[in-house]
């Protein structure tokens, strides 16, 4: 149990309360209890709203005796401009992501003129009522100790003809292209783009032969480092 209060100690009701996948929100006077805390599991505690800085508790003080309730006081302080932002790390831009056991997934919307030139697309499903397919999006996001999956509802006639579910396309310049997506081209994508992201392209001047080179060797060397790189697919590329 806790008792979230704000500067002036005064209760601070609707605060988002999540620990791992089990999430409550705060009453009005800004209690809540989070019960059913797998042994073992060790995520932090987040408490969140808006206009309120994000509150993490790495190791919250959580009972392992069952006949104990433990009681504990959450100070939120208001979001300024000073206060640290949070931080959404994307398996798109090459962040490492950290294990999933333990931490809630939520789905993200978005619209179809949000996507993004290179991200890989897997469809769910076909709705049966009206002509649109819902798209997963195969990078995910995290933030906040919450993974993101991220969706998109398309027309069918902006697929590629004869599409099935479980297929893949890539957005590309100039629309939808499907691609052959195994799980070993995924490991080997998600590597390359974290080394894109450790070794950015230069823009100015272009390498020469010599600097393109190590910049090859040095991609070799980090890919065998991640283990994928065996055979890796020669079209498949993480485009900027």
């Amino acid at each position: 149990m806790g008792t979230v209060l704000d500067s002036a100690h005064a209760p601070v009701a609707g605060v988002r309360v999540r620990l791992g996948a089990i999430e409550t929100e705060t009453n009005n006077l800004g209690r809540f209890r989070l019960v059913s805390i797998p042994l073992g599991s060790a995520p932090p505690l987040y408490l969140r709203k808006d206009s309120y800085a994000t509150l993490r508790v790495d190791q919250p003080p959580v009972s392992s005796d069952p006949d104990t309730v433990a009681t504990h006081t959450f100070l939120l302080t208001t979001s300024n401009g000073d206060a640290q932002a949070s931080t959404r790390l994307s398996e798109f831009h090459g962040d490492r992501l950290p294990p999933a056991s333990g931490y809630s997934i939520r789905t993200e919307r978005v619209e179809p003129g949000a996507l993004r030139k290179g991200d890989v697309l897997m469809i769910q499903k076909f709705y049966k009522r009206e002509p649109d397919a819902l798209l997963l999006s195969r990078f995910r996001d995290y933030e906040d100790g919450e993974f993101i999956l991220t969706t998109v509802r398309i027309p069918k006639s902006d697929l590629p003809a004869n599409i099935e579910e479980k297929s893949h396309v890539r957005v590309t310049d100039q629309g939808l292209q499907a691609i052959e997506f195994s799980p070993q081209r995924h490991q080997f994508n998600l590597a390359l783009r974290r080394f894109n992201k450790l070794h950015p392209p230069a823009s100015t001047p272009p390498p020469g032969f010599n600097e393109s080179r190590a910049l090859t060797d040095q991609r070799i060397e980090f890919l065998k480092a991640e283990g994928v790189l065996g055979r890796p697919p020669r079209q498949e590329r993480a485009d900027p």
